[in-house]
């Protein structure tokens, strides 16, 4: 088995508001193995991006603020880091893919010189040599016409074009993880399918890691070897995806599982959908019990009333759920 090269444990970071604390991560703990993909899923808001720019120390703080946990990066600890060392680690040891390519992307400056932006402060190498490593890593995502496209500003770009950029961006520093964030959100089909195996031959022929932050299953389900779904700031199941999209445990999995369209009409008409009530609580003073008991169906006075721990239910397959393994759940 690989080895473990980002471990997460017990993390919580808030926000401070005009309304109370928010908690939008609490006590999330997961590892990442060395070339792995590791998907996190879950609906807008249960906390993956806040997760995900923790590792990088991307929140603004304040009013964010890690109320308790460890993030450590090949066992040394990010969260004792200062703005200074991190700045060793953003896009050098850990690179990162936002989610909206059409705003992350400064419109005043052309395709190169966003990508040679990257290169500033790093000694050793010409303007013609960063030049040859910025077209070098335009070819490497896919793009046709890298001289054309350098000097192109990202408005004369499609959106395929400006997610394949982002990905250049992110690989300039040579990382050992990239956290793309829910990248194909904004593209057609064709292009989050294209963009999606684009990633899988850049993990493959470059001994990447990804931590793959998206909402939609499938995509996650296509590219994942391994699957956390959060709710409400935590981490309610985790399995390998296989595992996980054929034996879901935790209800609220079961949910999600249940809402994937299904392109064969017969098979539509077949598959069980299974609605919930009510909407998610507030994240401002929790109930310290289960996040989903107020929707579950098959919520008790147990799950109203503690927090079920992430327990291993199986052999790498975790769940937090006072009854999950029960028979009809």
């Amino acid at each position: 088995m690989a080895e473990n090269i980002l471990e997460i444990r017990n993390l919580r970071f808030s926000f401070r508001t005009y309304g109370g604390i928010v908690q939008s991560v609490r006590d999330v703990s997961f590892e990442v193995r060395e070339g792995e993909i590791l998907g996190i899923v879950g609906e807008s808001g249960c906390g993956k991006s806040v997760t995900s720019q923790c590792i990088l120390r991307l929140n603004p703080e304040p009013p964010g603020f890690f109320a308790g946990g460890s993030i450590k990066y090949r066992g040394e600890e990010i969260t004792a880091k200062s703005d200074r060392e991190m700045r060793k680690i953003r896009g050098v040891e850990i690179g990162f893919i936002f989610q909206d390519p059409m705003t992350s992307l400064n419109p005043t400056m052309t395709v190169g010189k966003q990508i040679e932006e990257v290169f500033v402060g790093r000694g050793g190498l010409s303007r013609r040599e960063v030049k040859k490593r910025a077209l070098e890593i335009l070819r490497l995502v896919g793009i046709n016409e890298p001289e054309r496209r350098y000097k192109q500003y990202p408005h004369e770009l499609s959106g395929g074009m400006k997610q394949r950029v982002m990905i250049a961006i992110a690989l300039v520093g040579k990382p050992s993880i990239i956290i793309a964030d829910e990248p194909t959100t904004s593209l057609d089909v064709t292009i989050e399918a294209q963009i999606l195996d684009l990633l899988k031959g850049l993990r493959d022929a470059m001994g990447l890691t990804y931590l793959f932050i998206a909402h939609d299953l499938s995509v996650v389900k296509y590219i994942s070897d391994r699957v956390i779904v959060m709710y409400l700031g935590t981490v309610v199941e985790f399995s390998d995806t296989e595992e996980l999209y054929t034996n879901p445990l935790h209800p609220y999995t079961q949910v999600l599982l249940s809402s994937i369209p299904v392109a064969d009409p017969r098979q539509a008409r077949e598959k069980k959908r299974i609605m919930i009530q009510g909407e998610i609580p507030s994240p401002i003073n929790p109930k310290d019990c289960c996040r989903f008991a107020e929707r579950c169906p098959y919520a008790t006075d147990a799950c109203k009333s503690s927090l079920p721990p992430l327990r291993e239910l199986k052999p790498g397959h975790f769940v937090a759920c006072h009854r999950a393994g029960e028979a009809g759940i």
